[in-house]
């Protein structure tokens, strides 16, 4: 898959709700997010976006795709990681009332 091709699923992922993750993600899949319990399987992924606002806007900068070879023959065929900035000041927006969509 080019690099082009994966940052248009993930900002797909931000904009859609469960029915975009239950089309992108795939089955043996484990998410790492900044909402406890933190590590996701793919139902539990599917289940936390479903009743959760959708992101209006997503812009990514400094993107970067590492491609890992994994010695193992179980080991995943690709892995995705990007660092979020700024996800404090969303959380205290959200807490404070606010639109955490429009900090980022």
């Amino acid at each position: 898959m080019d690099d082009a091709r994966i940052w248009e699923m993930e900002a797909e992922l931000w904009h859609g709700g469960a029915e975009v993750y239950e089309r992108l993600i795939d089955h043996d899949v484990v998410m790492a997010l900044p909402e406890d319990p933190f590590v996701y399987s793919r139902e539990a992924a599917i289940k936390a976006v479903t009743n959760t606002p959708r992101w209006e806007q997503v812009d990514f900068s400094s993107q970067q795709v590492i491609r890992l070879i994994c010695p193992l023959l179980s080991g995943p065929k690709s892995m995705l990681f990007w660092i979020m900035k700024e996800i404090g000041n969303a959380i205290e927006e959200a807490q404070a009332g606010g639109d955490h969509r429009q900090v980022a």
